[in-house]
């Protein structure tokens, strides 16, 4: 079969780490570019000024919701790569479509900068975030079943998984479209997720239990 084919394909983890947390790293810098610097040198007093900032507050409230997805997939896509042994072909292209899809969220920022009051630009933003969401819950899925380490509850974390496929993309789909009832509500929601999402499900039963070399495979 094609999955077996991909899975003859094994590597080390560590430089998948490595160019994860650069991607992330950029695009987390990249957001706060969206926020363009206001003509200051005509104003001569600071109500001038703080009105010009509260122009851009749909710029602001775009890159706080972006800083506080983005961080929240860093935060669980970093626990994710702690729960696995090692990195098969099929895990290196699932986690790069991941990637790819966070490196839009700086454009999808940007929309919704400049249209913050546009139920239309929130959906697009909204729909980025919950295909992000199903791509890390399809690696999730794939390391809870084929390289999950002993020192993690397989039982557990599999109903974890099942959990996630329903309640992260469920949670982001509410947030979405609750911008056609008002837009605020959809502001409030985004940026209550990471709090909502703040700990990971899955706690390791122990950090120093030696995981064998020739543990076998969860089918």
């Amino acid at each position: 079969m094609l999955a077996d084919k991909f899975r003859l394909f094994v590597y080390e983890k560590n430089r998948v780490e490595a160019f994860s947390d650069g991607v992330l790293a950029i695009v987390i810098t990249l957001l706060v570019l969206e926020i363009k610097v206001p003509r200051t040198g005509e104003m001569h007093t600071m109500r001038e000024v703080f009105d010009a900032l509260y122009a851009q507050r749909g710029e602001f409230a775009g890159w706080l919701i972006s800083f506080l997805m983005v961080g929240l997939a860093w935060v669980q896509h970093h626990n994710l790569l702690h729960m696995t042994r090692k990195f098969d072909l099929a895990m290196l292209w699932i986690n790069l479509l991941f990637l790819g899809s966070v490196c839009l969220i700086p454009f999808t920022s940007g929309l919704v900068g400049e249209n913050p009051y546009n139920p239309a630009v929130m959906t697009i933003f909204g729909l980025e975030l919950t295909v992000s969401t199903l791509l890390m819950c399809w690696l999730y899925r794939y390391v809870a079943r084929h390289y999950l380490k002993p020192t993690y509850d397989p039982v557990k974390v599999r109903r974890n998984v099942k959990l996630s496929f329903v309640l992260a993309p469920l949670t982001y789909l509410i947030a979405t479209f609750s911008a056609w009832i008002h837009i605020g509500i959809a502001y409030a929601l985004f940026v209550l997720i990471p709090i909502v999402f703040i700990f990971p499900l899955d706690v390791e039963k122990t950090s120093d239990r030696a995981v064998p070399a020739d543990y076998p495979d969860i089918e």
